[in-house]
């Protein structure tokens, strides 16, 4: 019960917590001092909503991750129940409301929106709208916009690895020819160096879409290396299938020898010399010495500068065998050279 009235009265109006755009529902009874009667039939009623909602969500912001869109803007008054948000296919298509309607007082507003999966790039556009406690709609905010490859971009083919020089060279399909939205490569690198697999595979370079090759000069000899090659959109979650790999064995360089090695037998010792090559990677110089029918020992290992050694230990009378390798910045060593003879009386 609401109220109680004089009997002759015949209207009421009820304005005690009344709520725009709720059903209520009003019905009567008799009260004639001994007790009240059946009640009369129900009647609804429901309340306009009176009050105006003039201004659009204000400061309208939008980003993608992937698939995934976020926009992010700003209430405009305090009367605000919800928000509708809008989306087209394009710049300037009509916009369409989304079926979710985001419930909210909050001043700061966030919605994140799913793009469905295409194999064409498209560009998505945005509005929103608040609703007030009237349930009148403002207008549209700004429209903003952001584009997406579809989420299906082609994977590269013919992925190649051949020595170049100092380096290997990988190419690849022209992927970027079959569907506009891939904006870049990324190339993924597994070597097996030494007879032994590296852990996982690495991404080792990115490179721009007008670019379908990768020129990879941090690789080592007497290793194999093998690449996949997979297409990029605008941002490192809108990614498609990796390619297949392609591989190379990139084989150890031919290091330069010291030349002109000669031993000559001088006073209670033997002398050697020799020259080194032009190079600037040389990190030390070896040298060998063995007798007839044995191995080599390492007599020295001495600075990249040095062209010459005296073997003061030779024995008087015994015929020794000399050979020089040189040692380099990366870890391999030439090959020895010819072995030249020598003894002293």
């Amino acid at each position: 019960m609401i109220a109680a009235l004089n009997p002759t009265q015949k209207e009421y109006l009820d304005s005690r917590g009344i709520n725009p755009a709720v059903s209520y529902f009003y019905y009567v009874a008799i009260n004639n001092g001994y007790g009240s009667s059946l009640p009369s039939a129900r009647v609804p009623a429901i309340l306009e909503g009176n009050n105006p909602n003039l201004f659009p969500p204000q400061h309208l912001n939008i980003s993608r991750a992937g698939n995934v869109v976020t926009l992010n803007f700003r209430r405009l008054g305090k009367d605000t129940r919800g928000y509708y948000i809008y989306r087209g296919d394009g710049y300037t298509s009509p916009l369409t409301q989304l079926p979710r309607m985001l419930l909210s007082s909050d001043t700061i507003l966030t919605y994140h929106d799913t793009l469905p999966s295409t194999i064409n790039m498209e560009v998505y556009s945005y509005a929103v709208a608040s609703v007030n406690t009237s349930y009148n709609i403002s207008p549209m905010s700004n429209r903003v916009s952001v584009s997406y490859s579809g989420g299906k971009l082609p994977v590269p083919e013919k992925v190649t690895a051949i020595e170049n020089k100092k380096s290997i060279l990988v190419t690849w399909s022209d992927a970027a020819k079959l569907h506009s939205g891939v904006l870049g490569y990324r190339i993924f690198r597994k070597s097996n160096v030494n007879g032994k697999d590296e852990n996982s595979e690495k991404l080792v370079a990115v490179t721009d879409f007008t670019n379908n090759f990768y020129n990879d000069s941090l690789v080592l000899s007497g290793s194999y290396y093998s690449y996949r090659v997979q297409c990029m959109g605008e941002d490192s979650l809108d990614v498609g299938s990796m390619s297949q790999s392609g591989g190379v064995y990139f084989k150890i360089d031919s290091k330069l020898q010291p030349g002109n090695v000669t031993a000559v037998p001088a006073d209670q010792k033997i002398i050697l010399k020799w020259t080194m090559p032009v190079v600037e990677d040389i990190n030390s110089v070896q040298v060998f010495r063995s007798e007839e029918n044995k191995d080599p020992e390492l007599l020295i290992e001495t600075n990249n500068k040095t062209e010459s050694f005296e073997d003061t230990k030779a024995v008087k009378g015994t015929i020794y065998y000399y050979f020089v390798v040189l040692k380099y910045k990366d870890n391999l060593t030439s090959k020895p050279t010819d072995a030249v003879g020598a003894k002293w009386e």
